[in-house]
């Protein structure tokens, strides 16, 4: 933040400055070594454990068909916990079901303003994001405005979206706080799982929407390490 400063003031007063200068870079290179931690990653939740999360949904209430609805659509998204409560039935970002899936439209993500498009293909088992989806949709009834709602105790559906940590708090209930899982660990797993289940890297990419593969690659490398592991063959 520092050097951000720094350099827009320069730019401000007109001096040309950069961060690859080597009175900078250098610098920077030896403060990252000097600080360096191992980076904590989000717990992955693997396909495995999102089917028994999912299995113990048991009930048809709205609470139970929202949440199931809003997992399956995150974790088969690989969504941000920001772009799941930003999906609408109308509006910016917009869904659209048809007879082969689920159509999400995530309109300014984080990694760009444009509109990007994923698709959720049917599925013939209980981890259904698209079936999932068309049976909360049937029970609350609603037609425009926000997919994903706050419900009441006594099961009223309220107008407004839910907000980012109400996914958290959806995840935490449902899985147990023993589980140790994030929001950020339905995407991570669904990465994890894809590239376990021999995913081409770049069909993982367009639904992750990484941009940077090297990125994408951490997930896969993290899931496979001990498949990989030289210390097996001996």
């Amino acid at each position: 933040m520092a050097l951000a400063a720094i350099l827009y003031r320069h730019r401000e007063s007109g001096h040309d400055l950069s961060r690859a200068h080597p009175a900078i870079s250098t610098v920077l290179a030896g403060i990252k070594r000097r600080t360096a931690r191992p980076v904590r990653r989000a717990k992955a939740l693997e396909v495995d454990a999102l089917r028994a999360i999912i299995k113990r949904i048991t009930g048809n209430d709205l609470r139970s068909l929202r949440d199931r609805a809003l997992l399956l659509v995150a974790f088969f998204g690989a969504l941000r916990r920001s772009e799941v409560v930003n999906l609408d039935v109308t509006g910016r970002s917009p869904i659209k079901i048809c007879d082969d899936g689920l159509v999400l439209n995530l309109t300014a993500t984080k990694t760009g303003p444009e509109t990007q498009s994923i698709a959720l293909p049917r599925r013939s088992d209980d981890l259904c994001a698209v079936q999932a989806v068309e049976a909360y949709l049937a029970a609350v009834g609603i037609r425009n405005g926000p997919l994903f709602r706050p419900i009441t105790k006594s099961g009223r559906v309220l107008t407004r979206r839910l907000n980012a940590a109400s996914v958290r708090h959806i995840l935490t209930t449902r899985a147990g706080p023993a589980a140790g899982f994030t929001p950020h660990s339905l995407r991570a797993g669904f990465i994890t799982s894809a590239a376990r289940a021999n995913a081409p890297e770049h069909v993982i990419q367009r639904t992750s929407r990484h941009k940077s593969v090297d990125v994408l690659r951490s997930y896969i490398r993290e899931g496979d390490a001990f498949e990989e592991s030289a210390a097996a063959y001996l």
